[in-house]
């Protein structure tokens, strides 16, 4: 190979490199959150209220179970049947989302997470607890992909690695608040009035997600974006 060639290669390659180095990083976090911080204190809420409601159905089941007496291996085979009900609806709601739109999900989502917290402390049988659970799993499933979908639909093309970023704090941030809730009730004394406080925040996410998310998506398919007015 020929030194020129070579030495042309080499610059070439020191070039790239600085060109790297001097590339702008986008904004930095700060300015993400000043920039978008109506998004952030208005959905963002939900997103939260969302994330703890979801992330109390992990432990209420269990917590419950063993409150009413009943058996390890029986509590494994109600979370289980909860889970299996939770997954047949991961593809029917994204179906739906893309379709109708998200709130046709989130909506009722919540609506049915809690109202199937508000029933789990009024049962006391393996058969009661196993129809509450399978309820359960049916809101959670509903709600598959939610959080992240929502968090797509409204990232800014500019920082949109940030804004991602901040979203997924919230929504684990709402993911570990829900157990608090439901242990801050047990440590109380009561760990019905913990899990019908879920219960409560499911009613107050429903609310949230009805208020702030955006009727209609650029990200979904052709239907929702010619009923939004995007195309012909």
């Amino acid at each position: 190979v020929p030194a020129g060639s070579l030495r042309a290669r080499a610059a070439a390659r020191r070039a790239a490199r600085a060109a790297r180095r001097e590339a702008p990083l986008g904004p930095r976090m700060g300015k993400v959150l000043r920039e978008h911080r109506k998004v952030f204190t208005s959905l963002g809420v939900a997103v939260l209220l969302v994330g703890a409601v979801r992330g109390a159905r992990q432990t209420v089941i269990p917590l419950w179970g063993e409150h009413v007496g009943l058996d390890p291996a029986t509590i494994s085979l109600i979370f289980g049947l909860a889970g299996g009900v939770d997954m047949l609806l991961f593809y029917p709601a994204g179906k739906v989302m893309d379709r109708l739109g998200r709130l046709w999900i989130g909506v009722p989502s919540m609506l049915v997470l809690g109202a199937s917290m508000v029933l789990l402390p009024l049962t006391d049988t393996v058969a009661a607890v196993s129809v509450v659970a399978a309820l359960m799993g049916l809101g959670n499933g509903m709600s598959s992909g939610i959080l992240m979908t929502l968090g797509s639909d409204v990232a800014p093309a500019s920082g949109r690695a940030q804004f991602l970023g901040m979203w997924r704090v919230l929504q684990d941030s709402g993911g570990a608040l829900g157990p608090l809730v439901v242990s801050a009730g047990a440590a109380l004394g009561s760990l019905a009035a913990g899990i019908w406080v879920t219960g409560a925040l499911g009613a107050a996410a429903a609310g949230a997600l009805a208020r702030w998310v955006p009727r209609w998506s650029v990200h979904a398919n052709r239907s929702t974006r010619r009923e939004a007015g995007l195309l012909p």
